[in-house]
């Protein structure tokens, strides 16, 4: 499932190849930070993650208000290098659990399966030849 900082990563690249006209989403970034700020918070576990997430929505905000192409490929840098630097822990490879190894026994072997025999129907009576009904005149 995609992280709400990998979402604002996306998006934010999405504005990077748009030009930063503020057309990634619909209604600007800045209408849907608030949005991404309270879906990060409830994925966040730690307090620097907190952290980060508040940061990131108080430099977003106004990204719509940012006067020039240079000033918003400035400020959608910054965030992208501090998306990647919380975004690269959490996607660390965590060690697989160790799960405690069972030994089952082996299955009995089963014995041979008895095949009924078939037993032979008697064979349908033949059809008899159709009666020959006299002839009126």
């Amino acid at each position: 499932m995609e992280t709400a900082l990998q979402k604002l990563a996306k998006i934010l690249e999405l504005e990077h190849q748009g030009g930063y006209k503020n057309r990634a989403v619909i209604g600007g970034v800045q209408r849907y930070i608030p949005v991404w700020v309270e879906e990060a918070r409830i994925q966040a576990d730690t307090e620097t993650e907190k952290a980060v997430v508040e940061e990131i929505g108080d430099l977003m905000v106004d990204y719509g208000q940012l006067g020039g192409q240079a000033a918003r490929a400035k400020l959608v840098s910054a965030v992208k290098e501090r998306l990647d630097k919380a975004i690269a822990p959490s996607q660390a490879p965590r060690p697989p659990e160790k799960v405690p190894e069972q030994e089952t026994p082996p299955a009995p072997p089963r014995p041979p399966e008895k095949v009924p025999e078939q037993e032979t129907a008697p064979a349908p009576p033949s059809p008899r030849p159709p009666e020959k009904v006299p002839e009126q005149e």
